[in-house]
């Protein structure tokens, strides 16, 4: 479903959960490339004041504990992540399975033009 603005709807609903202090802080990731997910992800780290260091040549175990770094650090607010345009199913599945553990104090919403991503 292209085009039809769900980005546009989640954004402002969003805004408005953060207006009702439901959620505070609201961060969207985009989801277009692994690359941009993890991007955004560890710029959430440096915003939350953790030393990320560069995710480009980083092992897989040294990447799943910075992730798991940023969700300790998280759990001390009322998080939303919003997962903008996750059309690779299977790679926003492991990035959410590294958040296990977490996912039921870290809140998410998920946009995808993939009819049968979720």
């Amino acid at each position: 479903m292209c085009g039809v603005g769900k980005s546009t709807v989640v954004r402002y609903i969003a805004h408005d959960l953060i207006r009702k202090k439901t959620f505070n802080p609201v961060f969207i990731l985009d989801c277009g490339t692994r690359e941009s997910m993890l991007g955004d992800f560890f710029q959430l780290g440096e915003r939350l004041e953790i030393d990320n260091g560069t995710h480009g040549s980083i092992s897989s175990d040294t990447e799943n504990d910075k992730i798991k770094n940023i969700c300790l650090k998280l759990l001390k607010y009322k998080p939303l992540l919003i997962f903008d345009n996750a059309d690779d199913v299977l790679m926003v599945q492991a990035f959410m399975k590294t958040l296990e553990g977490y996912n039921n104090r870290i809140y998410m919403f998920v946009t995808s033009r993939n009819l049968h991503a979720f």
